[in-house]
């Protein structure tokens, strides 16, 4: 994620300045990203494996959903994708 904030975002906004929103909406899916991973470390330093395993789960999805938006953005603005996954 790093990168991507310091490197790739900034160069898409160069590309596309437009899609300033959706770039700032990326990066604070990064911070959201960033908590629920805290909150799994802590939950797994207090044995809570239950919330550990919930919160897991969900961050699964919203990752994954996170890269979605974050595949679409790039195709529209490059004009070509990061992987054939998609």
């Amino acid at each position: 994620m790093k990168v991507e904030e310091e490197v790739y975002f900034p160069a898409l906004h160069g590309l596309n300045a437009a899609a300033t929103s959706e770039i700032e909406d990326r990066l604070r899916e990064h911070k959201t990203l960033w908590l629920a991973a805290t909150f799994i470390e802590r939950a797994i330093a207090r044995r809570d494996t239950t919330a550990a395993i919930k919160a897991l789960g969900q961050l699964a999805l919203e990752a994954r959903e996170h890269e979605r938006l974050e595949e679409e953005l790039i195709n529209r603005l490059t004009g070509a994708g990061l992987s054939q996954n998609a």
